[in-house]
């Protein structure tokens, strides 16, 4: 049991504070430090998320490349937690330790990303990311919980996946090929009017779903090594959404598969709830605390 939150967040609240910066975060200077998920797990493995499964599970069938040159992910759900950590390296290094010894005892840690900017807000395959994402009141709206009650309104939820990319693979494909994956040219970010069904944008378009499907990304580039990918966030007023966004991407509509798949598939898939902040405490009363 926990008896006093852990974490006091020193933003008490991110989601409402930098709406309004959500179309122009992603296209800062390529050059700011890293930023890290720090994901952990309770100790006596009690919490899980009601639908956690899920992103995982959804994909299992879907990532498979037309050939048998890309190996099967090794998909997993991680933690029941996870931190946001933003700040300069040797800073990020600190906080990451300050976090594990508050939490040492009841959580231990069980996956640290560092991701980063690309070029303005690029995914590391020269696209950009969260083309449509909502801005002002309709990001408020989109991520923030309101009129479901005490212990609910003005908090979120976090759909956490990491995907890794094949990028010998998606350099061999053409130009073409590339833009009709994703649906948009990468020159200049045109949607493509002619892209084939299959191409990411138009698997995912938001207000193409009944009722639409808006969420607030906040996903960034990550590198280890010789691997790298993208750590896809996006937060939302349910996990509905997502869950609507991702049943298409791996055809279970239509047996129409997004093409992110001929390139990239997901290692990890979870989902959090972010509790809202009262007199700047979390609150958990929807979970009996």
């Amino acid at each position: 049991r926990i008896d006093h939150p852990a974490i006091e967040p020193s933003d008490q609240q991110p989601l409402h504070d930098h709406a309004d910066d959500a179309d122009d975060e992603g296209r800062e200077d390529q050059h700011r430090d890293p930023e890290v998920d720090a994901v952990v797990r309770r100790d006596d493995d009690r919490i899980a998320a009601e639908h956690q499964e899920l992103a995982v599970r959804e994909v299992d069938d879907a990532h498979h490349p037309e050939d048998d040159r890309q190996p099967e992910a090794d998909q997993r759900q991680i933690g029941d937690a996870v931190g946001y950590l933003d700040d300069e390296r040797g800073d990020l290094i600190e906080q990451t330790r300050q976090v594990e010894q508050t939490l040492a005892g009841a959580f231990s840690l069980e996956q640290q990303v560092e991701a980063f900017k690309y070029r303005n807000g690029l995914d590391l395959t020269g696209y950009e990311d969260g083309t449509e994402n909502p801005v002002a009141d309709a990001a408020v709206a989109t991520a923030v919980v309101s009129n479901q009650g005490p212990g609910l309104d003005g908090g979120s939820f976090l759909a956490l996946q990491q995907w890794l990319h094949d990028m010998p693979r998606f350099e061999a494909m053409s130009s073409q090929q590339q833009d009709h994956a994703i649906g948009r040219r990468k020159s200049d970010n045109e949607e493509l009017e002619d892209a084939p069904e299959s191409a990411h944008v138009k698997r995912t378009a938001q207000e193409s779903f009944a009722p639409e499907a808006f969420v607030l990304r906040r996903s960034m580039p990550w590198a280890s090594g010789s691997q790298a990918g993208f750590m896809f966030s996006a937060f939302a007023c349910s996990f509905d959404a997502f869950e609507a966004q991702l049943k298409r991407m791996v055809g279970a509509e239509d047996g129409i598969r997004d093409g992110l798949f001929q390139f990239t598939r997901p290692l990890t898939g979870s989902y959090f709830w972010c509790p809202p902040l009262k007199d700047g405490q979390l609150d958990l009363r929807a979970v009996g605390l």
